[in-house]
């Protein structure tokens, strides 16, 4: 029962994540069509992967924001 729960919150954060994403891509009007195939390519992947993704995504952005801080 344990695992089913798990596996729903995993496949609804997944389908937000990768939602997000997709719609990102889209609105961005600068990039190429072989660019956004690429784009959509790592936005499978990283839904995929999303439990290893988001927090070091996190922790790069906390970096940015911690060396923006220094100058």
């Amino acid at each position: 029962m344990i695992l089913l729960i798990l596996s729903a919150i995993y496949l609804g954060i997944a389908g937000t994540l990768f939602n997000k994403w997709i719609a990102l891509i889209q609105r961005d009007k600068t990039l190429l069509f072989s660019d956004k195939k690429r784009c959509v390519i790592v936005a499978i992947v990283a839904t995929v992967f999303w439990p290893i993704v988001v927090p070091v995504s996190y922790l790069e952005l906390l970096d940015a924001q911690q060396n923006i801080k220094k100058f």
